[in-house]
């Protein structure tokens, strides 16, 4: 199963225009915002590994590297000077890359261990999430913090801040708004797959009341899937990941009501028919009356049949299986390889 792993999103400060004669404040500026835009190629190279299907465990190299590209960009501008004395966003930048070492250093330590778990359960898929949406919050707000503090500084020395995103900046933009549509029909889908894994498990253990419990609890997941999915526009007039997600949750629906009853009813037959036999095997040959004969063949019938419909269902169930998570996951990294700018 392929998960998904939303990316940070720093924010970084605009590149800078005077409009006056003397270029000393946005030199200064300038210089200081060099690592920014080395720290933006970098995050962008993590990006791109995630749109490539790559987890945050099996990219924890990339994440190794920002961190001593912070600790290298930290210490450079701990040496620059203010400007005309004041440090204010000298002070202020300083600040931004502490947390961001922090952040990447700390909560994306955690996320990498939760990712170990976080398709054992829904709840952990949900809170694993959330700790990313966490982690980004954090970044977000160091970002603001930056730029609003070149805003003042550019008041303060008569400059025009350029409002125009940098094309780099576009593209983060962009991978944001697909990761997120990508992430919402995801849980959707999660839902439902995590049941699977937990009937899979009850049939394993022939555990009659599991299985039933749960292919209900599948039943009733993929009903309120599609009905949520039905409200989810396409994403920039591509509907291939929306109607992927809906032949997935389609076919866990037609496994609940048709598949798994039938090796339900299997189960129940052939506890029946174990029973039977053994009060049949119990009396002797001369003790049997022909009630006790037409019981026993008459269960032995029952679990043939029972028998034949189940091997017919669990080929169905196997190919099906195969089918819901190809599908979802061929339709995500189609999509994500498609909207992710390269």
């Amino acid at each position: 199963m392929k998960l998904t792993v939303s990316f940070l999103a720093f924010i970084f400060a605009s590149v800078v225009y005077s409009v006056g004669t003397e270029p000393s404040p946005v030199e200064y500026i300038n210089q200081l915002n060099e690592d920014y835009r080395v720290l933006n190629k970098e995050m962008w190279s993590y990006t791109s590994a995630v749109a490539n299907d790559k987890s945050a465990r099996k990219i924890e190299k990339r994440r190794t590297q920002l961190l001593n590209s912070l600790k290298a960009a930290s210490k450079k501008v701990a040496k620059a000077d203010g400007y005309n004395g004041n440090t204010t966003y000298r002070d202020t930048m300083l600040l931004f890359l502490d947390l961001s070492y922090d952040i990447i250093n700390e909560d994306y330590a955690k996320i990498v261990d939760m990712e170990a778990v976080a398709e054992q359960s829904y709840d952990a898929m949900e809170a694993y999430l959330l700790a990313q949406d966490m982690a980004n919050a954090k970044m977000k707000r160091a970002g603001d913090m930056v730029q609003k503090q070149l805003e003042v500084f550019a008041e303060e020395h008569n400059i025009t801040l350029n409002e125009e995103e940098t094309k780099l900046g576009k593209k983060m933009a962009i991978a944001s708004k697909a990761f997120k549509y990508n992430r919402q029909l995801y849980l959707l889908f999660f839902k439902g797959y995590v049941q699977e894994l937990y009937i899979s498990d009850a049939m394993n253990r022939q555990d009659v009341s599991a299985l039933e419990q749960n292919s209900e609890a599948l039943k009733m997941f993929s009903e309120e899937s599609l009905e949520k999915l039905k409200d989810i526009e396409a994403y920039d007039s591509d509907n291939s990941l929306k109607e992927a997600t809906k032949k997935a949750l389609d076919l866990m629906n037609t496994q609940a009501s048709e598949y798994y009853p039938t090796v339900t009813s299997f189960y129940l037959a052939q506890e029946k028919f174990n029973k039977i036999k053994t009060s049949f095997d119990a009396k002797k040959q001369k003790d049997r009356t022909q009630e006790d004969v037409d019981e026993f063949n008459k269960a032995v019938g029952e679990v043939n049949a029972a028998s034949e419909a189940y091997n017919a269902a669990l080929q169905k169930i196997n190919e099906s299986n195969q089918k819901i998570t190809e599908t979802f996951n061929k339709a995500s990294t189609k999509f994500l390889k498609k909207h992710v700018p390269n």
